[in-house]
């Protein structure tokens, strides 16, 4: 098994990050509407 790069991981949970905080902001604006 290749070991894992921690930059690639670290890099993944980061897109993750962001695309849960856009998703977080998109339900907060749908909820003030």
């Amino acid at each position: 098994m290749p070991i894992r790069d921690p930059s690639k991981l670290e890099k993944n949970l980061r897109e993750a990050h962001n695309l849960i905080g856009e998703f977080l902001d998109l339900i907060g604006i749908y909820i003030w509407i």
